[in-house]
C-alpha cells in the first residue's frame, strides 16, 4: 500500500527491515557514517511518520542552485557534487526514513543520477543545508551501525 501510494518500489532489504521494525520511536537504532566520516545517530521512522513527513518535507523539487546562487555558496555546491545524487536540496522522490533531532535525516533516493542506485541512502543535513551520499543500501547502514557500536578489543 505504501509503495502504491507514492509510486515507488522499496528495495527488498528495506522491506525486510520494516517487516521486523516499523519505526523505533526515540530509540536510536542506526549509526551510519557519511563520506566525511561524520557519525549520525538516527531513529527509524515508522511508515506512518514517513507519510506525515512527506506532506511538508521533500514534497517538491528544489535544485541546489535555486538556494545557493552566490559566490560564497559555490564551495558548498562543489562539496555536494556527487555522481550518484542529483543536485537537489528537496526532491519528491526522496523519502526520509530516519532522523536525528538536529535537523539531520536519512532518506531513500528513488531518483538517483545515472551512477547512483535506485533506493540508495542519502542524508539531508540542516544549516547549512546539504545532501550527502551515505550508502548503496540499508544493509550497508546496518553493517556500518554494527561496526560503529562494536568495541575494538585490541
Amino acid at each position: 500500500m505504501f509503495e502504491e501510494k507514492f509510486g515507488i518500489k522499496m528495495p527488498e532489504d528495506m522491506k525486510e527491515l520494516y517487516h521486523y521494525k516499523n519505526g523505533s520511536q526515540w530509540f536510536y537504532l542506526l549509526f551510519p557514517n557519511d563520506k566525511y566520516n561524520r557519525d549520525f545517530n538516527c531513529r527509524l521512522l515508522s511508515l506512518e511518520e514517513i507519510e506525515e513527513q512527506k506532506e511538508y518535507f521533500q514534497n517538491k523539487d528544489v535544485l541546489c542552485t535555486e538556494v545557493y546562487s552566490n559566490k560564497e555558496d559555490s564551495s558548498l555546491l562543489d562539496e555536494m557534487e556527487d555522481s550518484r545524487v542529483k543536485p537537489y536540496l528537496q526532491n519528491k522522490k526522496w523519502f526520509p526514513f530516519a532522523e536525528m533531532s538536529e535537523g539531520i535525516c536519512l532518506m531513500m533516493d528513488f531518483d538517483p543520477k545515472d551512477e547512483g542506485d535506485y533506493g540508495q541512502i542519502i542524508c539531508y543535513i540542516h544549516d547549512p543545508d546539504e545532501i550527502v551520499y551515505v550508502a548503496k543500501t540499508i544493509t550497508e547502514i546496518v553493517d556500518d551501525t554494527i561496526l560503529n557500536i562494536t568495541f575494538d578489543e585490541e
